[in-house]
Order: structure tokens, then C-alpha cells, then sequence
């Protein structure tokens, strides 16, 4: 589940990025790439 979250964002796009929202706590322990990664997908977001 974890590796399919960022795949997810990748492909569905903002659906991708409104689940990662929702597990941003497990998305927390995830190293500093997958933060990055969301911090740019919330920017696309915007």
C-alpha cells in the first residue's frame, strides 16, 4: 500500500494526491523524497 500511494498520485493525479492527503500520517514516516514529492504535487494542486 505504501509504494502504491505515490504511484497512484503519479496516475491518477489530484484523486492520487487527495488519498495521499488523507494518509498523511503513514506518508509522514516516509522518507523526506516522498514529502518533497508532496509538497510538489500540492503545488500542482494549486
Amino acid at each position: 500500500m505504501a509504494s502504491a500511494g505515490p504511484r497512484l498520485a503519479r496516475n491518477t493525479g489530484e484523486r492520487g494526491y487527495r488519498h495521499r492527503q488523507a494518509q498523511g500520517r503513514t506518508d509522514r514516516r516516509r522518507t523526506e523524497s516522498a514529502r518533497e514529492r508532496r509538497m510538489s504535487l500540492k503545488l500542482l494542486g494549486q
